[in-house]
């Protein structure tokens, strides 16, 4: 996810952070609130969150690295931390 083409989500999302008071912690343990901003981002900050960078990764899936990419990381299956959170 370090890579150019993704740096920008990856520095908004920390930027969130810390005005947000976002904790480092399993996803699974954060509050509703805060899985809220990862999932669903905050536009006024041109952070899409979870959703906006899958919805960036259809558009440019013709890449064929994107598509790579695209594939190993979305399933059909909740994660397990989703399924925790109930």
């Amino acid at each position: 996810m370090d890579t150019p083409a993704y740096r920008h989500e990856w520095t908004n999302c920390w930027a969130l952070a810390d005005e947000y008071s976002l904790p480092w912690m399993p996803f699974s343990k954060l509050s509703d609130e805060h899985c809220r901003l990862i999932v669903e981002g905050v536009p006024e900050r041109s952070f899409g969150g979870l959703n906006g960078f899958h919805r960036w990764l259809v558009r440019h899936r013709y890449k064929k690295g994107v598509a790579v990419f695209l594939n190993r990381w979305r399933t059909w299956l909740p994660c397990p931390d989703c399924l925790e959170r109930g």
